[in-house]
């Protein structure tokens, strides 16, 4: 007789991801049939050992056309094995929608169903709504439950030949990326917001809800586009018109006392500076790649006085909680010594000052925020700072 588990992400301590790794984990399946709206990349990697488990045994139906899901996370997708589906309804009001994922063996199935999709925020820290149903496979109304879902899905294929559609390799996916029907994670439009209302200063100081989250350690490359038929040759450059873009170059992780200025202990003084450290990127190191990939097109100077420092200016527009504050110009200075401690240590070696920007930043509410940090290629660069 079937079970149900009904699960309430980010209000309870149960999460869409640990409930899939349980199921995938803690049982053998003959087979895994999920189907997603969306996918983007740590939605992908937080279940890439169990998918990986099931290789050629599983198959994934994915929305597109909807600016979400993206070549990268397709691109591993594929890399683990699993059969790939996209499915195009070919309009942009119309999306393909469903959040199915299915484990059956001879005996037995487990369903999860609800709201969340293969992304990070869906498996995690979303609001999500979601109902495990164990399936008894001996009993003639469960066996039907699971048929009629697994004809459905079976089905779409052969009965939508023009909309869905096999993703076999990276060809396929740079394919899909070049027509516009799935996007490049790397290649992000800061927020559209609103504005301040003539020039006040004040945040809308209103706390993050506090939920059970968990973070994700992921930093966004630009997609490296292979052309189709062109597999194993040196992967091509971004497009220029791409170039003309904002790039997500960096996100922080949540946004701490010393970042926002605001120390509490009564021995520690505000710098009004915070360093460009790795945050949620684990491929980086943070001596160099702020000074030389963020940063590296300004006009630096060697600083008069301390002669280890190199200082620029950059003009950075200031978004938060999707209110616009404006262009600040604020100074990025560099450590150039590579004989201290700090550098030795593998430290950060770059820091912004908050200038007038400190009194916009300096807010409690936004302790535990994420901070992305765009960049538009021009000279000199345009960048956007933004905190949600």
């Amino acid at each position: 007789m079937a079970t149900t588990r009904f699960l309430l992400q980010a209000l309870t301590n149960d999460n869409h991801a640990n409930a899939l790794q349980t199921i995938l984990d803690g049982e053998e399946w003959d087979s895994f049939v999920a189907s997603v709206a969306f996918v983007t990349l740590d939605g992908v990697c937080a279940l890439e050992k169990q998918l990986s488990k099931y290789g050629p045994d599983a198959r994934i139906y994915v929305g597109i056309r909807n600016n979400i899901t993206s070549a990268q996370a397709l691109d591993r997708l594929v890399e683990t094995g699993v059969e790939v589906y996209c499915v195009d309804t070919g309009s942009i009001a119309v999306l393909f929608h469903p959040k199915l994922y299915v484990a059956f063996a001879a005996d037995r199935a487990a369903i999860l169903i609800g709201s969340a999709n293969l992304t990070f925020g869906g498996l995690y820290n979303n609001i999500e709504a979601g109902a495990l149903v164990k399936l008894d496979l001996q009993i003639a109304d469960d066996r039907k439950a699971l048929q009629e879902v697994l004809h459905v899905l079976g089905g779409l294929p052969k009965d939508y030949p023009g909309n869905v559609f096999c993703v076999k390799d990276s060809a396929d996916v740079a394919g899909l990326l070049s027509e516009g029907r799935i996007t490049d994670a790397s290649i992000a439009v800061p927020p559209r917001p609103t504005s301040s209302d003539g020039g006040d200063d004040r945040t809308e100081e209103i706390a993050r809800m506090p939920l059970k989250h968990a973070h994700s350690v992921f930093a966004l490359r630009p997609y490296r586009r292979v052309a189709p038929g062109n597999l194993g040759t040196e992967e091509a450059a971004l497009p220029r018109a791409l170039l003309c873009s904002f790039l997500l170059v960096w996100e922080s992780t949540g946004l701490k006392e010393r970042d926002l200025c605001i120390p509490s202990g009564t021995n520690t003084n505000p710098t009004g500076s915070m360093f460009w450290k790795k945050g949620a990127a684990t491929d980086i190191d943070q001596r160099h790649f702020f000074r030389e990939e963020v940063f590296g097109e300004l006009e630096w100077q060697v600083d008069r006085s301390r002669t280890h420092y190199e200082r620029a200016v950059a003009t950075f527009n200031i978004v938060i909680k999707g209110i616009s504050y404006g262009a600040h110009t604020l100074r990025v200075s560099h450590n150039m010594r590579t004989d201290s401690p700090a550098y030795e240590q593998g430290n950060s070696m770059t820091s912004v000052s908050w200038g007038n920007a400190k009194e916009l930043l300096g807010k409690r509410d936004l302790l535990g925020c994420i901070m992305s940090l765009y960049k538009k290629e021009g000279n000199p660069p345009e960048y956007q700072i933004e905190i949600e």
